[in-house]
């Protein structure tokens, strides 16, 4: 992969592959993503809390205007996603994406556009 957009458009085919194979991790993955829009947190906190084993990074990303019982649950259904079976399926075609920024996957995860994604300088 030569360049960022080819990069989004394959990881969307990717993505596309998992939900026709495996659709419940697909759905808990449409859950948190959209849960996370909802509640307006960063998309790099829950690719934080669904990838990073560095607590300090994690704390330091924490989002600091949502009340600390709501981010708690919040935190709890992240956990719950990526104890769900298959969830290392996705955590394998993240990995192999190290251009592509956690609001760009989890925005294709909830229907964008790579071209949307890509070309949308707010969302980098």
């Amino acid at each position: 992969m030569t360049n960022e957009i080819e990069e989004l458009n394959q990881i969307k085919l990717d993505l596309t592959n998992l939900r026709e194979t495996y659709p419940s991790i697909y759905e808990n993955l449409e859950y948190i993503a959209s849960l996370t829009r909802q509640l307006s947190i960063h998309y790099k906190y829950l690719g934080l809390l669904m990838f990073s084993n560095n607590i300090e990074r994690i704390q330091s990303n924490r989002p600091t205007l949502i009340r600390e019982p709501v981010l708690k649950l919040y935190e709890q259904e992240v956990g719950k996603v990526k104890k769900a079976e298959h969830f290392e399926l996705f955590k394998n075609i993240v990995s192999k994406f190290k251009s592509i920024s956690y609001s760009q996957i989890f925005l294709i995860i909830l229907g964008a556009e790579p071209n949307f994604v890509f070309n949308n300088t707010i969302i980098k």
